[in-house]
Order: C-alpha cells, then structure tokens, then sequence
C-alpha cells in the first residue's frame, strides 16, 4: 500500500470456507478466524475433501467443517478420513487429527 493511503478496506476478500462467520458479517479479522482456517486446512488433509463441495447426486453445497462436525455428533468421525492415507495412520491417531481440526 502506497504511504498515506488508508489501509480501509470496504471488500470481504478469502475463500469460501475458510472465512470465519464473524468476518462475514463485520468485516473485522481476528486470530479466531486464523483459528478456523488453520482447522480447516486440517480437516483438508485429513479428509481429502474441498472445504465446500458440491453434493454429486443433489448439488447441493457441502460445508467441510459442518460435515465433519455432523459425522463426529453421530460417533463416526473416522468416516471423515481419506480412504487413501487413512491406512498409513491408525485410528486413533486420525480420530486426534480430526478433532483438532475441529477445534
């Protein structure tokens, strides 16, 4: 930014789903949006899914981190892993990731 020019910014600027709901609807970034996002990119790994998705079969969009949170509510958040690394970690160990991400 050029000195003397505001640092005001009147544009949401991030990416879907990784953008906290408080930034959303004030426009003010806090560490607690880095939180969130940091989860999410967690969840990202451990799962190998988009943080929004579009459903295959309805097209509806697909929140990652409401998802994974709905598998968890149910005691099957292991379904969140991805199938393709899950074998490498053990169940435990994905289980953790996966409640960290969701923290």
């Amino acid at each position: 930014m050029d000195r003397g020019k505001s640092p005001v910014s009147t544009l949401t600027i991030g990416t879907m789903g990784y953008l906290g709901s408080e930034y959303l609807q004030y426009g003010k970034a806090t560490e607690k949006a880095d939180v969130l996002s940091y989860g999410v990119v967690i969840l990202e790994l451990a799962s190998g899914r988009r943080p929004i998705e579009r459903e295959s079969e309805s097209h509806k969009l697909v929140n990652l981190v409401d998802w994974v949170w709905k598998l968890h509510s149910g005691g099957k958040i292991i379904e969140a892993a991805d199938k393709n690394i899950n074998c490498i970690f053990g169940e435990k160990e994905m289980k953790t990731l996966l409640l960290i991400g969701l923290c």
